[in-house]
Formats: structure tokens, C-alpha cells, sequence
């Protein structure tokens, strides 16, 4: 049976991949671990294969759009797919009790009484999700899932099942076993085989009573019989290797009919755990009445960059909804560039465009009414960071050599969030260094969402006309209050960090005047 591909059209998912070298300063920075346990609700499976999705994006827009429509099938069939779900894992718990892997090193008949016992529990759960694929097959319209319920329908069908179910009977037996065997040349056994079990029905106690009946009656023995003295080890040797040679073949085959079956389980329970993560999250937003959507994702150069009612995800699952959302126009734009008032929602609004960037980008919905993006060759962060006691360096060199990590890895098409980079040093150092870095990138076609309160260096990107920039303002109204808002506008040279000064200790508190 071929693997499911519920992820990619062409390949199943690795669930062993590499994460990008970035990846944890991604959960950090975002704080994507709250959309992970959103996502997981408790199971540390759905957990890492949904990490290792969101972090490892897919590479090009028809894959995104395949997920999708599994996404849209899941979304209108939960039960369904829960109950997919929960039935690989149960096959999966069933096949962690019997290790197969171990078998080589155990004799024949443990190696075949294991691979009957967990052949005969899987072959149950094929027997259930036949039944479950008959019942539902036709409600699923995706390529992913109708290939996978198609599959175990025509894969498994309830004739192939019986038989297997009887190949298992035939290898059951009471107590021991029987084998057949030719004498070759020079009166060497060949030709061994295990035959059909034969249920005597009697205990091995009734065996001896009845066969000492039938001597003292002088009637022939009903079977011929030898015993090997258990200290007699050349004997016993001799006796293994016949039942090596009559067990060993039929007992292999069954390991890997089982190990197949297993495979094939696990492997959709792998696949499947990400959509289930997905409904996870579907019906915590829609408990705190956060909307969510497809996005329209493309390749460079096809779709607008343009949201509508965009918020931060993770922050509104910690604080049960009611964040604040933004409209985003990017169409043409490679640099955004966000000033503006203290605490105004600058970082919450960057943290929204990085995970909607990840969860677009690897076929999730995204927090929004609306939302379309080009396929990204990457997402990274350089957020500032506080200092502690492992820094090796100064702040500013602990930053240029994280920039030049994430550049190192960055390729036409990537994505860089920075937030409030390069302003550990003067306002003139800091701005000169911002230009010359956000330059580069975006002459290497690198886009750029920046967060910044470097005047200078946001008035000579805002002032330009060479460079295709978005200039936003976080929103401020006239009595201080903040909406937390993104507006267009030029960068002023205030943060209003008097606001702050006054909100803490009162509204006619004296001024400092610095």
C-alpha cells in the first residue's frame, strides 16, 4: 500500500527532517509555543509533528493549495478525521507493545506468535476503518483524502480481510505445532513447512492417559514420539534448527505483513496529526469568536500582500480573544517600516505578520478575515534581546552576529522581522547601520517588516521614492490613548514617552524634560 499524502502531493512527510538552524528563535520571538499547545491540547505527538510543519514551510504554492483543500475537507468532516486519527494511534500504541524491531533476535516461534498477535489486533483496525471509509468516502472531495480512503478500501477489502483472518487460524494450535519435511540426499530433511494447526481438544495430561489406554489394550499408538533430555544440548540444537528451518519462512512473512500494516497506520497518523492540530485551534478561536480564514497564497509576484483584520494569535489565545486587529496593503511593497508611540501594539503587530506569514505558509488558516501572501523562501526574526549573564559580547555585537546568521541563510524571497534592531548604540550609529543592513536585503530581494524608533533611519527610507516602502504609525490619539492601531504615516521624531512618565506617576506629575 502506498504511503498516504496528506501533506505533499508527490512525497509523504518526513517527521525526522531537520529544523531550520532559526528555528527556535522563531518559537521565541513569535512565541509560537502558545499556538503549539493550542494546537497539541496535551498530546506531545500532534505537538512536534505541528511544530515541525509550521517551522519547515513548503516551497512552492501548489503544495500550500493541496493542504488547503485537505484543510477544507477536515474542517467540514472533524468527526471523521478525529476519528481517522484516533484509530492510527491506537494502532500505533498496539505496535509499541510488540516491537517488531526486536524480533530478529528472538526465536522463530516468539517471532511468530508476536507478528500473529499484532497482525490479528491490526487486522481489527483495518476491519474499522474499512467500515469507516465505506461509510464516508464520498464526503471528502480532496485529492489527499479520497486517495487515502480509496486505498484501504480497495487495498483492504472485506475479502482480502477474511483471508487473512484465516491464514491466522490456520496458525493457531493448542499445543505445539506440526511440520512436514522430505528426506533429501544422503537422508538430510528438505523441504520443510509448517502445516494448518490441528485443535486436538485435549490437555496434555488426557493425551498421556488415553495413549496408556491404548498400549495396554495393544492397540498402535495413535502418534510416534521422541523426548529430548534437557541436558542433552546437541539434541536440543539439532531440534531448534528444524524448527528454525519449518518455523522460520512463515514467521518472517507474517513480521512483514505486520510491519507493513503498521507502517501504513503510522504513517497516516503522522499526516493526520497536523489537521487535527488544525481542528484543535479551529475550535478554540471559534470558543474566544476569534475569525480565522484560508489565506490566498501564490508564487512572487501573483498575489498581493494584503490583510484585513489581522491580530496576533498567540496573544489572543492567552488572553481569551479581543485583540485588536489590522489591515495590511502591501501590494508592490518589500519594506514596512512601523514607528510610533510607545506600548502603541508595534511588537504584537509584528509577532501577527510573522505567524500569519508561518501558518499561511504551510497551508494553516490565518488570523484574519481576509488575507493573501506570496509563498515565502523563509521567515526569520531579529528581535532585540535583554541582557543576561551568557552574553558573551556587548549588545550590539551580540546583534550583528545574529544578523549575520540570518543572512548566511537568507534567500531572495525571504522574509526578515526586525524589531527594534540596532538601538543598543547612538541614534546615529544605530540608523547608519539599519540603512546599510535593510539595503542589502532589499537588493537581494529580500522583504522586510521593521520596527523601529531610529528617526533618522526611518525618515530616509519614509522620504524615498527609489525604494518600494510602506511607512506605518502606530495610531495615537490626541489625549495620549492608544488603539493599537497601524495607520499610514510618516515616522516623527517622538515616541511619546511622556505619556508613559504621566500613566505611571499621575497626570500632574512634573515633567523631567528629557
Amino acid at each position: 500500500m502506498r504511503d498516504p499524502r496528506l501533506l505533499y502531493p508527490e512525497h509523504s512527510f518526513d517527521p525526522e527532517g531537520e529544523l531550520p538552524a532559526h528555528a527556535d528563535d522563531l518559537v521565541r520571538d513569535l512565541e509560537l509555543d502558545v499556538l503549539f499547545a493550542a494546537m497539541s491540547r496535551g498530546d506531545d505527538f500532534i505537538g512536534g509533528i505541528v511544530r515541525r510543519v509550521l517551522l519547515t514551510g513548503p516551497e512552492d504554492a501548489g503544495t500550500v493549495r493541496y493542504r488547503q483543500d485537505v484543510l477544507r475537507d477536515c474542517l467540514a468532516n472533524p468527526r471523521v478525521v478525529r476519528e481517522l486519527f484516533d484509530l492510527c494511534d491506537e494502532a500505533a500504541r498496539v505496535g509499541r507493545r510488540t516491537p517488531l524491531g526486536l524480533l530478529a533476535l528472538s526465536t522463530p516461534t516468539s517471532v511468530l506468535s508476536s507478528s500473529a498477535y499484532l497482525l490479528s489486533a491490526l487486522l481489527d483496525a483495518l476491519e474499522r476503518m474499512h467500515r469507516l471509509a465505506t461509510a464516508s468516502a464520498g464526503d471528502f472531495v480532496s485529492r489527499g483524502l479520497s486517495e487515502v480512503l480509496e486505498t484501504f478500501l480497495e487495498e483492504y477489502d472485506a475479502d482480502r480481510l477474511d483471508t487473512m483472518r484465516d491464514h491466522l487460524r490456520r496458525l493457531e494450535w493448542d499445543v505445539g505445532f506440526h511440520l512436514s519435511a522430505r528426506l533429501g540426499a544422503g537422508s538430510v530433511g528438505t523441504d520443510y513447512a509448517l502445516q494448518a494447526g490441528v485443535r486436538r481438544g485435549r490437555s496434555r495430561w488426557e493425551r498421556k492417559i488415553r495413549e496408556g489406554f491404548r498400549r495396554l489394550l495393544g492397540l498402535e499408538p495413535s502418534s510416534f514420539s521422541f523426548y529430548v533430555h534437557r541436558r542433552d544440548e546437541a539434541s536440543g540444537e539439532a531440534l531448534e534448527e528444524v524448527i528454525r528451518r519449518g518455523i522460520g519462512p512463515v514467521a518472517n512473512t507474517l513480521a512483514r505483513a505486520a510491519e507493513r500494516i503498521l507502517h501504513t497506520f503510522r504513517a497516516l497518523r503522522t499526516e493526520l496529526a497536523f489537521y487535527v492540530g488544525c481542528l484543535n485551534l479551529a475550535d478554540r478561536l471559534e470558543a474566544i469568536d476569534e475569525p480565522f480564514c484560508l489565506p490566498e497564497v501564490g508564487e512572487p509576484g501573483e498575489v498581493a500582500w494584503t490583510a484585513a483584520g489581522l491580530y496576533d494569535v498567540c496573544l489572543s489565545l492567552t488572553i481569551g480573544g479581543g485583540v485588536v486587529g489590522n489591515d495590511l496593503d502591501g501590494e508592490g511593497v518589500d519594506l514596512v517600516l512601523i514607528t510610533g508611540a510607545n506600548q502603541g501594539g508595534k511588537t504584537t503587530f509584528l509577532r501577527s505578520v510573522g505567524a500569519a506569514e508561518l501558518m499561511a505558509g504551510c497551508g494553516l488558516f490565518v488570523p484574519a478575515t481576509a488575507y493573501s501572501t506570496a509563498i515565502r523562501a523563509g521567515v526569520f526574526t531579529h528581535f532585540r534581546r535583554e541582557e543576561d549573564a551568557d552574553m558573551q559580547s556587548g549588545k550590539l555585537e551580540e546583534e550583528l552576529t545574529r544578523m549575520d546568521a540570518i543572512i548566511e541563510s537568507l534567500q531572495p524571497g525571504s522574509l526578515v522581522l526586525c524589531n527594534e534592531s540596532f538601538a543598543t548604540t547612538n541614534e546615529l550609529e544605530g540608523s547608519e547601520i539599519a540603512r546599510q543592513v535593510v539595503s542589502g536585503l532589499l537588493r537581494g530581494g529580500v522583504a522586510v517588516f521593521f520596527v523601529t524608533h531610529l528617526y533618522e533611519f526611518a525618515r530616509t527610507f519614509c522620504g524615498t521614492t527609489e525604494e518600494r516602502v510602506l511607512c506605518l504609525r502606530a495610531e495615537r490619539m490626541d489625549d495620549g490613548r492608544r488603539t493599537f492601531r497601524m495607520i499610514e504615516g510618516a515616522p516623527q521624531e517622538t515616541s511619546f514617552g511622556e505619556d508613559l512618565y504621566r500613566r505611571i506617576l499621575g497626570s500632574d506629575a512634573p515633567h523631567p524634560g528629557v
